[in-house]
């Protein structure tokens, strides 16, 4: 966990963040035993957070409250990063993620969970076809036109053959699976047997800080003391996802970029009450 009183950190109120970490697999062809999968990790609740119902009619009806959670991260100071072999290709997150996407990985590529599309493009830099797949099609309505498709799907249930991809992203979004153990084997299942999967995803006690301030408040309205609030995405971390992979991959390696957030100013910290409405029925 990152702990406060970083002596660098700017003056301000801060929460520390564990970054999404990231979590790529890549599959190699073995011998006569069948397709073995060497998996690179680099990493990041409540029955309404795996509620597919709830997230494609509500949370991710569309655009908006994604845009809310991504505000925040304009305060955001890294501390370490642990990037990939490749060089940055784009900005932030995207340009993190592709320094572990292998330039000459030109096949088929699936981007699940895809939200408003931010890799899609980078994908299209490379691969051959892109697909963009998401369960909510306001989420889908809102990707702009580009060299790709957009294809409603459910990763617990992908509508693809075997062996289809070459390379599959899965970004924060496997914590939102009822069965995070079926949406991994069914990612494996449409790879191809020299195919890459990256993901990104939260790592425990990101946010702490901010969760211990809520609960505090919660208390003070209550009159009474109140349990630590345990975030959603605590289903699937930097630190537990490992684990989940390991279930349908042979190898895993996990790998953090690790900072904190810094609000200078009580109108820099509404961005961070956005963040927090933006989940609250989550």
């Amino acid at each position: 966990m990152v702990r406060s009183g970083w002596p660098d950190a700017p003056q301000g109120w801060q929460t520390h963040h564990k970054l999404r970490g990231l979590v790529a697999e890549r599959a190699q062809a073995s011998g006569a035993g069948g397709p073995t999968y060497d998996c690179i990790v680099t990493s990041d609740g409540g029955s309404s957070f795996t509620d597919k119902a709830h997230l494609t009619a509500h949370a991710y009806s569309d655009a908006h409250r994604l845009k809310d959670r991504a505000a925040v991260y304009q305060y955001l100071n890294i501390v370490s990063v642990d990037i990939g072999p490749h060089p940055f290709r784009g900005e932030g997150l995207v340009g993190l993620v592709s320094t572990f996407l292998d330039p000459e990985i030109t096949g088929p590529a699936l981007d699940i969970g895809c939200g408003a599309g931010q890799y899609l493009a980078l994908l299209a830099s490379q691969c051959a076809s892109v697909i963009g797949a998401d369960l909510s099609a306001g989420m889908l309505a809102g990707i702009a036109p580009g060299p790709w498709t957009t294809q409603l799907a459910d990763v617990e249930a992908l509508a693809f053959a075997d062996a289809t991809f070459q390379v599959v992203l899965a970004n924060h979004m496997l914590y939102h699976c009822p069965n995070v153990a079926l949406a991994v084997s069914e990612i494996r299942r449409v790879l191809r047997s020299d195919g890459v999967m990256i993901a990104t995803t939260n790592g425990d006690g990101n946010f702490s800080e901010a969760y211990d301030m809520l609960a505090a408040a919660a208390g003070a309205v209550l009159g009474r003391e109140v349990a630590p609030l345990t975030p959603a995405d605590a289903r699937f971390t930097l630190e537990t996802g490992a684990v989940a992979l390991a279930q349908s991959f042979a190898s895993v390696s996990t790998k953090a970029t690790r900072g904190f957030l810094v609000f200078p100013s009580l109108e820099s910290l509404e961005t961070l009450r956005a963040y927090f409405r933006s989940v609250d029925d989550e």
